[in-house]
């Protein structure tokens, strides 16, 4: 679950629960010791002092709010809607343990697109970088990166799955005029005959 030796040596430490809604209730009651006393005693009598630990947990439970916005949104929602909201997924106790709470809005169509583009910009930029002998402008013309964009963002968007089908979709775009390529080159290719 955790690294302890790691939390024991360095207790300065950010620690993420990630999409914390899908661990079992068990879990997450183990944490409402944390959040109360700073510490958790493992089945062998063990303390672990989380007391100088930020605790960062993450979920997608709840999200009822609607926003045209996006980023943090702490107007969009009362907290008593996020609670409610919340309680389908965790006890009201370990709810009302966290400090803050913050909700994020949906994300648009429009920032979608430039999260595409961005993201399409960036990988090309790093292939450029790691193999220079590929010729990536002639593999990927403006016109032609102009066109993926409003593809990939027509085809992947979905205002309830954020950004990472942008990620995964401008990752197969690439992959895919890049294996043409090397098709293409593997075709054309003769050994020299000694």
């Amino acid at each position: 679950m955790l690294n302890c030796p790691l939390i024991s040596s360095n207790p300065y430490q950010v620690i993420l629960l990630d999409e914390f809604e899908k661990c079992d209730r068990s879990v997450q009651r183990l944490f409402m010791s944390v959040f109360d006393e700073g510490i958790l005693t493992t089945s062998q009598g063990n303390v672990i002092d989380f007391s100088k630990s930020i605790i960062i947990a993450t979920t997608n439970a709840g999200c009822t709010a609607k926003s045209r916005s996006i980023g943090f949104n702490s107007d969009s929602t009362s907290e008593t809607q996020l609670i409610s909201d919340l309680s389908d997924y965790f006890d009201v106790e370990l709810i009302n343990r966290f400090s803050q709470k913050y909700t994020f809005s949906e994300i648009s169509r429009s920032v979608y697109r430039k999260i595409v583009e961005k993201r399409l910009a960036s990988e090309i930029k790093v292939i450029k970088r790691l193999h220079p002998e590929l010729n990536m402008d002639s593999l990927f013309s403006a016109d032609e990166l102009a066109k993926a964009v409003d593809k990939i963002t027509a085809d992947t968007y979905n205002v309830k799955s954020g950004a990472r089908p942008a990620i995964t979709a401008v990752s197969k775009f690439i992959d895919s005029k890049l294996l043409s390529h090397f098709s293409r080159m593997a075709k054309t290719y003769r050994p020299n005959q000694n």
